[in-house]
């Protein structure tokens, strides 16, 4: 699904659109003319369709050279060994989603409490992979044309991170489960979960005049999305805590 001219939306689970496998997140593509970067890699069992995706866009996979991830959550990094073996991407992740990836950490990403919490299939296993470059705050990222900037975002896990992408037609977050439409947020009863963090990680997206916000479930944000930012940190000065998408 043609999203911009320069994003294109190639995965998503039952939490999203579901046009690949249930248990994605919402996967984009960026097109950056001499080469093409995927944002996060769906749960694994939709990894044929999300490259059959895009084919189906006119692309050639020869020319997708990275694997971008958020945070090491199963729905988003659990297809990177799949996508890497299929393609030869390089994976680009934070230390501790490197760590957790590389190491097939199902007990670090909390993966037990989440299937008996009902996400996962109690056979579904996070595959280990080989991560490529491990990017912290202000680290900048080249996919052809494009730049992204890399912010670290905490808050619904450790090693979370947002990314921005500035074109000349809008300003671009890649806000993985940090925030999300009407300013909600993804609040878990997990060990890594903290709303403290999540509150300072807002904060830094205050005055980015965002215009796209592509998170990784629910409803993406083509127009004026920093609103729905703000909206999530007015609800934190307030000293409340914002809606969250899991319930």
């Amino acid at each position: 699904m043609k999203l911009t001219k320069d994003v294109y939306l190639v995965g998503s689970g039952q939490m999203g659109i579901h046009m690949t496998d249930a248990y994605d997140c919402h996967v984009y593509l960026i097109d950056g003319q001499e080469e093409l970067a995927l944002i996060d890699a769906g749960a694994g069992m939709g990894v044929d369709d999300i490259l059959k995706n895009i084919e189906d866009h006119g692309f050639n996979l020869s020319k997708l050279k990275y694997l971008i991830l958020t945070h090491a959550h199963a729905d988003h990094a659990g297809g990177a060994k799949r996508i890497r073996e299929k393609t030869g991407v390089e994976v680009i992740a934070h230390p501790i989603t490197a760590d957790y990836l590389e190491r097939g950490d199902e007990e670090g990403i909390n993966l037990s409490t989440a299937k008996r919490a009902g996400f996962y299939p109690m056979d579904y296993r996070f595959e280990s992979c080989e991560v490529g470059r491990k990017v912290k705050e202000g680290e900048k990222i080249q996919v052809g044309v494009h730049t992204l900037k890399v912010i670290e975002t905490p808050g619904h896990c450790e090693g979370h991170l947002s990314f921005l992408m500035e074109t000349e037609e809008r300003n671009y977050l890649f806000s993985g489960d940090l925030v999300f439409f009407d300013g909600k947020v993804a609040i878990q009863y997990i060990n890594d979960c903290d709303v403290f963090s999540l509150g300072k990680s807002l904060k830094k997206l205050e005055g980015l005049k965002i215009d796209t916000m592509l998170s990784g479930h629910d409803l993406f944000v083509l127009k004026e999305a920093q609103k729905h930012i703000d909206k999530a940190i007015n609800t934190l000065e307030r000293l409340a805590i914002p809606p969250s998408i899991i319930y």
